[in-house]
């Protein structure tokens, strides 16, 4: 199988068995050819750099990609460790460091724990978790009620159960979520139920103006081996959707993002 760059943290192992796995796919794939093509004078040169003996430019990473034929993602998480790798600079390396996790290692999210479960009984409870973080929010029932479409009630109650699991806090007369991204390792069945409910509610927002909203579709044939590595690519879009928002200091709506990714063929076989 293809390595798959994000399971690497080292740049130089990836592009070894990357170049491993070529070799295997076609004979040409040697250190010999792809070292004639970086313009070095000997594959030792190449073996040299791979093994941390000798520094390898960023220019000649940048035709390594382009020989290997790495996508454009997966070069942009392969130059980010590899600038990782040769930073010297303390303050530079940590900002590298976290702009590795916000984009590929999951972002701010925090798993709260079980207590925290009770978020996805209901799909206004993250709503009104999000809308706390808005610049003008107000713990009125009737205001939250009019930014959701809830019942005055439901709202009243809502906020009093996110207080009560611990995922909003007062601190003097200011509400505040307890952390800024939020997703409970919770029981299947209950993120299921939450994930439908959304999924019928988004029917409708197909009727807002498409300046509120954005729908679109792909219908593609992959390999299994494919197949499996897609969840990991539109998780670290969701990582890096979330980043953009916590970063926006001039917040005053609360938007829903649905991913669904699945086999047609699996669906198919589905006995109704």
């Amino acid at each position: 199988m293809r390595p798959f760059v994000y399971d690497y943290q080292n740049y130089r192992a990836y592009l070894k068995d990357l170049i491993k796995w070529w070799g295997g796919q076609d004979r040409k794939y040697s250190l010999r050819w792809i070292s004639k093509r970086l313009g070095f004078s000997s594959p030792a040169m190449l073996s040299m750099s791979l093994a941390g003996q000798r520094t390898l430019s960023a220019e000649k990473l940048s035709l390594l990609i382009e020989i290997l034929k790495v996508l454009p993602d997966e070069g942009e998480y392969l130059r980010l460790i590899y600038d990782i790798d040769g930073c010297e600079d303390d303050r530079e390396r940590e900002r590298l460091e976290t702009l590795k996790k916000t984009r590929y290692e999951g972002g701010l999210f925090q798993d709260l724990g079980p207590e925290a479960f009770e978020v996805y009984g209901k799909w206004f409870l993250p709503a009104i978790r999000e809308l706390v973080a808005v610049a003008d929010f107000k713990p009125d029932p009737f205001w939250i009620a009019s930014q959701l479409g809830i019942t005055p009630i439901e709202a009243r109650d809502g906020l009093i159960t996110l207080i009560r699991i611990g995922v909003v806090t007062i601190n003097g007369k200011q509400y505040e979520r307890s952390s800024p991204s939020l997703q409970p390792k919770s029981p299947p069945a209950l993120v299921m139920d939450y994930t439908k409910t959304h999924i019928e509610r988004s029917q409708k927002a197909l009727s807002l103006e498409r300046k509120h909203r954005y729908a679109n579709s792909l219908t593609l044939a992959v390999s299994k081996a494919t197949f499996a590595r897609i969840p990991d690519i539109l998780a670290r879009l969701i990582a890096e959707v979330d980043m953009l928002a916590e970063t926006d200091p001039e917040r005053d709506d609360v938007a829903q993002l649905n991913v669904q990714f699945y086999s047609m063929t699996e669906l198919a076989r589905l006995k109704t």
